[in-house]
């Protein structure tokens, strides 16, 4: 439940009211075949190029766990553990990532883009079933007769660099397709496989019987060394922050495909596959595996033969149980290679034109991790106040929370290009009552070729009766 109440506290999925913010170069993150550039190239500023942050839970926060009582403990921070374990769905997780563009630059020729990359990643997961909250908050009474099965929780973490390059072309005047091929190098990871706990308990209450099994796999600089046969480790500690930071091993690939299709002047659908790949980890291993089953009698505090203080009685037995316990579920580290798996993302967009400034939209998001299914949906409204300033509005609702409101705004001053957006602009207000948090900001300096400019600026010019002509 510790473990639980920390990752609650520190509350995964990028902008959906990103993905229409198309005069943004960094909107192919989304969708390759968004090209995001009228002509020339641009140049994204270093180290703030993009910078995006998110993380989302299943429709709880640390607010149903630890909030302010009633009555004489108004004032007073309490925990409530009865209504957070009711705030739980069958199947929950915590989400975080993170990623930070270090260098970006592209450019337009013609129908044809291209762009290249260099970025850090990092992302994180919590997964339970809220079976196992009520069995750590209840304990084995209420399954007296029964055996309770927690199904599988754990972790997963890891860190990794890419480099990206994307290529998108104009197959015809109608359509659009993009591809973006995604070289990693991961620098840490933690995995969990397979971990979960089975209790049966005698409808006698004279024992319980339990099975563990699972895996976790490390990839991290610390050297783990076992002291006996128990789980007495020392750890040695192998960071050398160079040696981090130029690390360019476990490799990986990734590809990122997207379509774009004009179905008519106004009207325009769009569908894109992002992250597609994974990760093989071959540096600096450990590998901590168990299985076994333990039937536990109790502690017999009658037996005659047991003398002396509390202290002293119960000191042998607790060891003597510590002792079985590892003979039962003995630990067994290894070194073993293993893979780690990017979680995977479908949209699928379409937007209306309804004039010259404004547009609106519409989008469905469905990410994969752990075998869990993610959605979303987002509609959105954008208008162009200036010809330099855009401007997005949006609601989404995000796996099961219904009050997500975002906004977003594209300025152009002369070269400098700044974005922002968020698709729940109440979250950092309120974060202890926050299901999901994302922000994508960045600046570019865009550079246009002249004749573009001149062409774009005189393509409509509204008369005295606030028609328009063309020139």
């Amino acid at each position: 439940m510790v473990l639980l109440i920390a990752c609650s506290m520190d509350l995964n999925a990028q902008s959906g009211t990103f993905y229409f913010m198309k005069g943004v170069p960094q909107a192919k993150d989304l969708n390759p075949a968004i090209q995001g550039l009228e002509s020339g190239f641009y140049f994204s500023m270093p180290f703030i190029s993009k910078l995006d942050i998110s993380a989302n839970t299943n429709n709880w926060s640390y607010k149903d766990l630890i909030h302010f009582g009633i009555g004489p403990e108004k004032d007073l921070l309490v925990w409530d553990f009865k209504n957070y374990i009711s705030s739980l769905d069958k199947r929950n997780f915590i989400q975080e990532s993170t990623s930070l563009t270090l260098l970006e630059f592209g450019w337009r020729k013609g129908s044809k883009f291209f762009s290249l990359s260099l970025s850090e990643k990092g992302s994180a997961e919590l997964f339970f079933r809220k079976d196992l909250a009520e069995f750590i908050y209840n304990g084995n009474e209420p399954y007296m007769g029964t055996t309770f099965r927690t199904g599988n929780f754990g972790m997963s973490a890891q860190h990794y660099r890419q480099l990206a390059f994307t290529y998108s072309k104009s197959l015809n005047k109608k359509q659009k397709f993009g591809i973006t091929g995604k070289l990693l190098f991961g620098m840490a990871a933690v995995r969990s496989k397979g971990i979960n706990m089975a209790s049966e308990t005698l409808a006698s209450g004279d024992g319980i019987n339990l099975e563990t099994n699972g895996t976790l796999f490390l990839s991290v600089p610390l050297d783990f060394q076992q002291i006996g046969d128990g789980y007495n480790f020392t750890t040695t500690n192998n960071f050398d922050a160079k040696k981090y930071l130029l690390q360019f091993g476990n490799p990986g690939f990734a590809v990122d495909l997207g379509f774009t299709s004009k179905i008519s002047k106004k009207f325009e659908l769009s569908l894109s596959i992002i992250d597609l790949g994974l990760l093989l980890w071959t540096n600096d291993l450990s590998t901590f595996s168990g299985k076994g089953s333990y039937f536990y009698h109790g502690i017999n505090l009658n037996d005659p033969s047991l003398t002396g203080t509390p202290t002293k009685l119960l000191q042998p037995l607790v060891h003597t149980l510590r002792d079985e316990f590892i003979s039962a579920f003995p630990p067994n580290k290894n070194s073993e290679n293993f893979l780690t798996v990017l979680p995977v993302k479908l949209y699928a967009g379409g937007e209306y034109r309804l004039n010259r400034f404004f547009q609106v939209s519409g989008l469905a998001r469905f990410g994969i991790s752990n075998s869990l299914l993610h959605t979303s949906f987002t509609a959105s409204v954008s208008t162009v106040l200036h010809k330099n300033l855009s401007l997005y509005t949006s609601y989404s609702m995000d796996e099961s929370t219904w009050d997500n409101f975002g906004i977003g705004t594209a300025w152009k001053v002369g070269s400098f290009q700044f974005y922002a957006v968020t698709d729940n602009i109440f979250s950092p207000f309120h974060p202890e009552s926050a299901r999901n948090i994302n922000l994508s900001a960045g600046i570019n300096l865009i550079f246009l070729k002249k004749n573009r400019i001149e062409k774009r600026r005189t393509l409509y010019v509204p008369d005295i009766k606030t028609k328009y002509r063309r020139h």
